[in-house]
């Protein structure tokens, strides 16, 4: 899991990373990066990953006007999960 999410983030945007000022790059993480969920510890560490990627690839890439951001869903507990 770790190598998967974490590798395949970064490896896209490389390749991928928008030359136009104005861009966006969005990767897609968990609410899992910020909480200990103990049968998803490997998860829950790439996650936490591709987060502080999102954080690392804002500074680098500001200078050339583009921005990074994450999605990062959550469940959303409703009467179908009952």
């Amino acid at each position: 899991v770790i190598p998967s999410s974490s590798s395949s983030t970064t490896t896209t945007t490389s390749f991928s990373s928008p030359p136009t000022t104005g861009a966006s790059i969005i990767h897609i993480g968990s609410i899992a990066a910020f909480g200990a969920f103990k049968t998803l510890t490997a998860y829950c560490v790439a996650k936490a990953g591709v987060a502080h990627l999102t954080r690392l690839q804002c500074a680098e890439f500001a200078s050339r006007g583009l921005r990074v951001n994450c999605i990062q869903p959550a469940t959303v507990i409703t009467n179908w999960h009952a």
